[in-house]
């Protein structure tokens, strides 16, 4: 089988990659990058010589076409976008042209290259629960029926790509997926909180820092194992159904604040906290709760890993890719 993944060389993208090739070595797996060389990106040294990376702006529609046209793929998964929240408070314009226009891109070109011969991949769109924005308590746990309602630029561009895609699976007959995941435990990643937290607290523990920097510490969460959300992926691939949209998260309910607290008592360190005001998000989700009844019936999937083993398996790879 032939697999194509958009942004491969970033944390998802890679963290995909290298999850798919240990389910099934003979899969042939090729994404796309902007950089030149990418073959040596530090994300893909385990996987370096057992992948295909082409160079390509996927904002560039000629550029994309003749890779995807050439390919082929089976399936492709859509990750590639720029997704810091924080920064997109103060980028919006970037933000949006480059997810929407990269997205567009994806489903314009395989529908013009399915009109010509038939070609139909399966695409997987790979989305984020900030498309829900706040949603007060009495109407979690969310679920795909809930209202969509962002409330930063990235997570209106995120909800313009589900947009898009369920135009083009209804009005063009594309077999196409939307997930939208909540969040889960990605070392690779210097600008999520989880990670940003676990780094500083691991420079406290070394001496190289007196007090960790925060924003917001009263947004509930819950937390998902990396393991667990490339395995929901796959299941994406395998199982579940196209033309449907899936939630997928954790169990584990947790504040921001609360996991600062959990890093103190797993590293041994006493934490000292201050408020800094460049953290702080204009304007910031107070509750997500997933409800993936939907996904578990279609797929069978569960979250594997608890949350002691999750967080034990995210510091030691912080450790690797950050110290």
């Amino acid at each position: 089988m032939k697999i194509f993944i958009t942004g491969i060389t970033g944390s998802g993208g890679s963290y995909l990659a290298e999850f798919l090739l240990k389910k099934d070595s003979t899969l042939n797996i090729a994404g796309s990058s902007r950089q030149l060389n990418a073959t040596n990106h530090p994300f893909l040294k385990k996987i370096k010589d057992k992948i295909r990376i082409f160079n390509c702006d996927l904002c560039d529609f000629g550029s994309f076409f003749r890779v995807l046209n050439k390919e082929r793929p089976d399936a492709i998964y859509h990750i590639a976008s720029i997704a810091n929240v924080k920064e997109s408070f103060d980028n919006p314009i970037a933000f949006i042209n480059n997810n929407i226009n990269l997205t567009l891109n994806l489903l314009e070109i395989v529908r013009t290259i399915k009109e010509i011969d038939g070609y139909n991949p399966k695409i997987i769109i790979c989305s984020t629960s900030e498309v829900y924005g706040i949603v007060e308590e009495k109407d979690n746990p969310i679920s795909e029926k809930n209202a969509l309602n962002p409330i930063n630029p990235y997570a209106s561009s995120k909800l313009s790509q589900d947009s898009l895609s369920y135009v083009y699976q209804e009005s063009f007959d594309l077999n196409i997926i939307r997930t939208r995941m909540f969040s889960y435990f990605n070392a690779k990643r210097k600008d999520l909180f989880s990670s940003a937290f676990a780094i500083q607290a691991l420079e406290i523990k070394n001496g190289k820092r007196s007090k960790l920097l925060h924003g917001n510490l009263n947004s509930k969460r819950t937390f998902l194992d990396i393991r667990d959300a490339m395995e929901s992926y796959w299941l994406c691939l395998t199982t579940a159904k196209n033309k449907n949209v899936y939630n997928i998260g954790g169990n584990h309910i947790i504040s921001v604040g609360g996991f600062i607290d959990v890093l103190g008592e797993k590293l041994d360190i006493k934490i000292q906290k201050e408020l800094s005001q460049s953290l702080v998000r204009p304007i910031d989700i107070t509750l997500q709760i997933p409800d993936c009844t939907k996904f578990k019936n279609d797929t069978g999937w569960s979250a594997k890993y608890g949350i002691d083993d999750s967080i034990n398996y995210f510091l030691e790879e912080i450790k690797e890719y950050h110290f």
